[in-house]
């Protein structure tokens, strides 16, 4: 816990001195829940989570360098992906945009204190009427020898349009996180293909995205005997943003599994009796309303 505060401040102080205080944007979200796999999760753990398994704090800075391109650096605790930074340069024009940059897989394993990897996203759009996205990261060097190596890759495609005043999108996510611990290959992943409608309106000061997903999560133990552990869990969740002022916004999201079912060695278990949840909570900065007054 204490290793992790530090990083968490470390990464805060980082990403305060990563880009000067002008223009800059600054997001900060702390999260918490019990719907994700625990990191410490044993191969013979057979119940379902019910505690508090997971939180963390994503936090993020960004700035326009001109009207088409925007330097961006972050840092982010996944339950699956655990620790990244990750820095990026994204360009946008009217029919496509790219991003791109190096990410950090950092104290995710005792024995490998810096992983680098690399993370590039293509969208082509018709502006104000459908878009289509490609991302794609995966950490370097990706061969598991040592007791503590490990790997992350993550992939997501996004095809989306818009309508009146919504932005709907179809996503297919999918985190994969491998390790090398003491007794063998440990493969975590997630993966979730969701529905999302973003609304909005002119000149009222808030939107509210709301999701459908269906997800699995699977935790993969290559000891003796091998076994897979999965859940698959339907989703529901909403997310809130309510622009306070030009200079703050705050952000609070809930997901709630509306049924969760267990797969592979966890088959026949079932959350009926358990309320399982992802909770957020956080402000977004725009620091630029600072210096222009």
């Amino acid at each position: 816990m204490k290793r992790i505060l530090k990083l968490s401040t470390a990464a805060a102080l980082l990403l305060a001195a990563a880009l000067p205080l002008q223009a800059l944007e600054t997001d900060l979200l702390f999260h918490m829940g019990n719907l994700d796999f625990a990191g410490n999760r044993s191969a013979g753990d057979t119940t379902i989570p019910g505690t508090v398994s997971s939180w963390g704090i994503d936090a993020s800075v960004s700035q326009k360098i001109d009207d088409s391109i925007t330097a961006q650096a972050g840092f982010t605790m996944d339950p699956v992906l655990r620790n990244t930074l990750s820095a990026n340069l994204s360009y946008n024009s009217s029919y496509f945009a790219i991003e791109g940059g190096p990410f950090f897989g950092v104290f995710n394993t005792p024995g490998s204190l810096l992983k680098t990897g690399l993370r590039a996203s293509l969208t082509a759009q018709i502006p104000g009427t459908i878009f289509l996205t490609f991302e794609s990261g995966s950490t370097l060097g990706a061969s598991l020898v040592q007791t503590g190596d490990y790997s992350e890759e993550m992939s997501e495609i996004i095809g989306g349009f818009y309508v009146f005043d919504a932005i709907c999108s179809l996503h297919l996510l999918q985190n994969t996180f491998s390790e090398k611990d003491a007794k063998g290959l440990v493969k975590s992943s997630f993966r979730e293909y969701s529905f999302q409608a973003d609304v909005f309106q002119k000149n009222v000061p808030y939107n509210v995205l709301l999701k459908f997903a269906y997800q699995l999560q699977s935790k993969f133990f290559d000891y003796a005997p091998s076994s897979t552990q999965t859940l698959g869990s339907l989703v529901l969740g909403t997310r809130i943003t309510v622009r306070v002022s030009p200079l703050l916004s705050i952000v609070t999201g809930l997901e709630t599994n509306l049924y969760t079912f267990g797969i592979d060695y966890l088959s026949g278990l079932t959350a009926s009796d358990t309320f399982l949840f992802r909770a957020q909570a956080g402000v977004k900065l725009d620091l630029d309303q600072l210096t222009s007054k």
